[in-house]
């Protein structure tokens, strides 16, 4: 029965480690096809961009566990693209989404002890499920279904309010799912919360409720945006007047016809960071990877906007959406990073356990004395040993998914458009004043009436 036992221990390290070597090719095939988004994305290929998404979908390169993301990427290349009503589509798929897996987060916890976080459904960061609200009320604003919109945006801010709480109760399954002594030395606590409010989404909910003539509501959300951009560390936008002044002008509808938007820069992206150790008086090697998010450094400083070459409207810098991601994520931190220290203390455990099962068996199988067979067992033992650190490395990685295509900072105001048609000219400029990209587009302007709203965007995803 030994011989017969140890005939499979070395097969079984094998397909271990064939295990590994499909993962890794997984993941580099998943962070080929992001490069190529990235690539068509940052060339204003919206349409190419569409078509890789839907060709990578169908050769599987985004997985099942992968539809959240693949969702994300989608609403935002068709909403440039111009088909404003599939984007919709796709981010209320990926909302509907999200919700579900949070539901099923004791199941995705005890998952995630045993293999690796890329292996786990992406559920979506915390920042990228309030910012694919932002979308959707734009993309109702857009529609002209004002109310549409109006739920949207009410929706960022009470995702921002409950974030917290969503990662109490997972941290409390995870803890009670743990029954490891490792865990005593960590905690399962979320981490620090530094902001809770956003101010893009009173911003744009204080102009919805204005031009759906609900002064009082417009009036109080505007009150909640100023005290956001304290709570962001901006009171500077506050102390000076012309700035609160024009801030103040979003109260009153018959001031303005017309939101301008501009997007500039590129949401933080995720890096590995990788811990590898000898664990002293042991043959157990420690290996533990985790994902950091990493901010894009844009060249854009602010936005102006030069209105049929007469008025120049200076665009507010409302929200710093990579500031806003990380400080979001670091809330969610503690309990990745205690995942996978646990993880990689167990899995280094059970590394051990199988390479004296081999050595063992290797031992079963060749003892007849023979000195040659005594080197042979310790070359198994060896070479089982360097290969289930080798395998430990491998299947130990960070998960890396994130929402490439979201931008990195939102600019926003408002002008008053005369009627019939504008010409309207976004101007991207550095922090030295000179012009990195431009932007033109035709707005027509019916009739003049207080409750129009039109919307006119733009994004520099540099």
């Amino acid at each position: 029965m030994d011989r017969l036992n140890s005939q499979y221990q070395i097969p079984t390290i094998l397909i271990i480690l064939l295990s590994v070597l499909c993962m890794q090719c997984r993941s580099m095939e998943y962070m080929d096809a992001r490069e190529q988004v990235t690539e068509s994305f940052e060339q204003s290929n919206y349409t190419n961009t569409v078509d890789l998404l839907h060709e990578f979908g169908e050769n599987g390169i985004y997985r099942e566990q992968d539809e959240v993301l693949h969702n994300l990427e989608k609403s935002i290349a068709t909403r440039y693209s111009g088909d404003i009503e599939q984007s919709n589509r796709h981010f209320d798929r990926s909302e509907q989404l999200i919700d579900s897996l949070y539901g099923k987060s004791v199941t995705r916890n005890l998952r995630a002890f045993l293999i690796n976080d890329y292996q786990l459904e992406y559920s979506g960061e915390d920042y990228e499920n309030v910012y694919l609200n932002v979308f959707k009320a734009l993309n109702y604003m857009h529609l002209d279904d004002l109310e549409s919109a109006l739920i949207e945006a009410r929706r960022i801010e009470f995702k921002m309010r409950n974030y917290i709480d969503r990662h109490r109760r997972v941290a409390e399954e995870a803890a009670s799912e743990d029954t490891t002594s490792i865990s005593d030395e960590l905690t399962w606590e979320p981490g620090p919360v530094e902001i809770e409010h956003s101010p893009l989404g009173h911003y744009l909910t204080t102009v919805l409720f204005a031009k759906t003539d609900r002064s009082d509501q417009a009036r109080i959300e505007h009150e909640s945006m100023l005290q956001a951009f304290q709570n962001h560390g901006r009171d500077y936008i506050i102390r000076d007047s012309a700035t609160r002044e024009k801030l103040d002008k979003i109260k009153e509808p018959e001031q303005y016809n017309t939101l301008l938007v501009a997007f500039s820069g590129r949401s933080p992206v995720k890096e590995e960071r990788r811990v590898e150790l000898p664990i002293p008086d042991s043959d157990l090697f420690f290996t533990a990877a985790f994902p950091v998010l990493e901010e894009f450094d844009s060249a854009i400083d602010h936005v102006v906007v030069d209105i049929n070459n007469q008025q120049q409207v200076t665009l507010h810098l409302v929200e710093d959406m990579q500031y806003v991601a990380k400080k979001v994520y670091q809330v969610r931190q503690p309990l990745i990073y205690s995942r996978a220290v646990i993880r990689s203390f167990l899995r280094a455990i059970g590394a051990s356990g199988a390479v004296d099962l081999v050595e063992s068996g290797a031992e079963s199988l060749l003892s007849d004395g023979d000195n040659d067979n005594d080197l042979a067992v310790a070359a198994i033992g060896a070479v089982a040993g360097a290969a289930s650190r080798w395998g430990q490395r491998g299947i130990e990685s960070a998960d890396l998914r994130s929402w490439t295509t979201l931008p990195g900072a939102a600019h926003v105001n408002v002008a008053q458009l005369s009627e019939g048609e504008n010409q309207v000219e976004f101007r991207f400029k550095n922090r030295n004043g000179h012009v990195i990209y431009t932007d033109s587009e035709v707005l027509t302007i019916e009739e003049e009436q207080d409750d129009q709203l039109k919307l006119i965007e733009s994004l520099y995803w540099n």
